[in-house]
């Protein structure tokens, strides 16, 4: 499994070459399945796979940043004073719980259907 970070480092082979290609967001899903239409089967968010409820019309896919949680957003990313500071760690920590738990049922996932695969 190979782990790329930005959509500009995705490239025609990369896609061709992945059976799954899973996102943290649904506007980067999108933009995905509009670049690549011949693989837009196999491109997902990360909840909507695992919660098997990634459709064309779904809400509430997107797992976050937490390097930049939406309510800093607003203020690009500066975050004001120590209570500023401590919000951003508490949400950053939200976010990558949620990540964490999703990674492991998406491993859940992924053993069964091999194992599927063998019997």
């Amino acid at each position: 499994m190979e782990l790329i970070g930005k959509l500009s480092n995705l490239g025609i082979n990369d896609v061709e070459a992945a059976s799954l290609i899973l996102t943290m967001e649904k506007v980067l899903r999108d933009e995905l399945q509009v670049e690549f239409p011949d693989a837009a089967y196999k491109i997902f968010t990360l909840k909507g796979f695992v919660e098997q409820t990634d459709g064309k019309n779904s809400t509430g896919l997107d797992v976050g940043n937490p390097f930049m949680p939406p309510p800093l957003r607003k203020q690009a990313g500066i975050i004001l004073g120590k209570l500023g500071y401590y919000r951003y760690i508490q949400n950053y920590m939200k976010i990558m719980d949620i990540i964490k738990m999703y990674v492991r049922r998406l491993i859940e996932i992924m053993y069964l259907l091999e194992n599927e695969k063998r019997s």
